[in-house]
């Protein structure tokens, strides 16, 4: 079945961050395809679903090297046709038919499976868009100010919500970013390790993303024409 090869590009490139399991397991089923995996440090979960299944057929397969099967892409033109062959075979071919990739599947049980986010988090305290321009200036400083981490927490002065770049007890060089009163509630400084934000901007520019913020856990959903990708981080140091 020709498909366009992006579409399984951007799939991979959305799960398999850097520090990412990178072993997977993809679902197949008549709405697309669904995969779920976490960072090796367990802190965060990634659950991606594709509008788009190639296949022709429902069940699971185990991708173990999402980046081989990337380099097997980059070769092909803008389309390929992609064929399931059996359990444990992947045949990838140009629309011409006169390069062929063939890529070799791994069985679910071998790779293992992260559970689904099937349990909603607590509901966010504020919720932010991403595109918009403040947030915009938000980003631009996460990548260029030199920072582990990104902290959210409330001015007590004056009731308003910031983000933090460089945030300590100790005093330190930092940016505060203010956000304005998103919420009336008070909450202890929250931080987050900002090159998994960064991480998740960068494989989804195709994507209106909405951030969600609660006292340990920030929610990142992306949504995009042929994806909708959802990244739950925990707090740092949880």
């Amino acid at each position: 079945m020709l498909l366009r090869k992006k579409v399984l590009e951007d799939f991979i490139k959305k799960y398999n961050l850097p520090n990412s399991v990178p072993g997977t397991v993809w679902n197949l089923s008549n709405e697309g395809i669904d995969v779920s995996t976490k960072t090796s440090d367990a802190n965060m979960l990634i659950q991606v679903h594709c509008n788009e299944n190639p296949f022709n057929t429902v069940g699971e397969i185990g991708i173990a090297e999402p980046a081989k099967l990337r380099q097997i892409l980059s070769v092909m033109g803008e389309n390929v046709d992609v064929t399931l062959n059996g359990k444990y075979n992947l045949t990838i071919s140009n629309e011409k038919g006169d390069v062929t990739g063939f890529f070799v599947l791994s069985t679910p049980e071998a790779i293992g499976k992260v559970p689904s986010m099937k349990k909603e988090p607590p509901a966010p305290l504020f919720t932010l868009d991403m595109a918009s321009e403040q947030m915009q200036n938000v980003i631009k400083s996460i990548k260029s100010f030199d920072s582990e981490t990104i902290t959210f927490m409330k001015d007590d002065k004056t009731g308003k919500d910031t983000i933090v770049l460089g945030y300590s007890t100790n005093n330190t060089n930092r940016l505060v970013i203010e956000l304005g009163e998103l919420t009336t509630q008070s909450y202890n400084p929250v931080s987050f390790l900002s090159d998994k934000i960064i991480n998740i901007l960068s494989a989804n520019t195709d994507s209106s993303i909405s951030l969600l913020f609660n006292t340990n856990l920030l929610q990142l959903i992306c949504d995009a024409t042929d994806f909708k990708s959802t990244y739950r981080i925990q707090m740092y140091g949880k």
